[in-house]
């Protein structure tokens, strides 16, 4: 065989992601994986497939937009999540005056 991959080679992007939500919120580990998935996928493109081949510009604009792209993760990356203040903390049942439906069921409302 002339090439062969590890198996673990394609789990490798989901280990990645599983790590980046452990460390940080969904709202910045998904778009700092995804666009990173996004830029290795037009690389992969550009490199093995030649997809770029003779055209100067359009590869000049390719790594414009790389640029802008990591500028925008830098940014992403550098904000701190907020964490709300106590006092703007979610109100209770109590408060609210209603409690949702799904607090009142039961198993056997389950089974119905």
């Amino acid at each position: 065989m002339l090439f062969q991959v590890h198996p673990d080679t394609a789990l490798a992007p989901t280990t990645l992601a599983a790590a980046a939500l452990r460390l940080a919120s969904a709202l910045q580990a998904v778009p700092i994986f995804q666009a990173a998935i996004i830029m290795s996928g037009s690389l992969v493109g550009i490199v093995y497939f030649h997809d770029m081949r003779g055209e100067p510009a359009a590869l000049g604009t390719f790594f414009a937009g790389c640029a802008v792209l990591c500028s925008g993760v830098l940014v992403l990356a550098a904000q701190r999540q907020q964490q709300p203040a106590p006092a703007a903390a979610a109100a209770t049942v109590g408060e609210l005056g209603v409690a949702p439906t799904w607090l009142s069921l039961t198993p056997t409302d389950l089974l119905t």
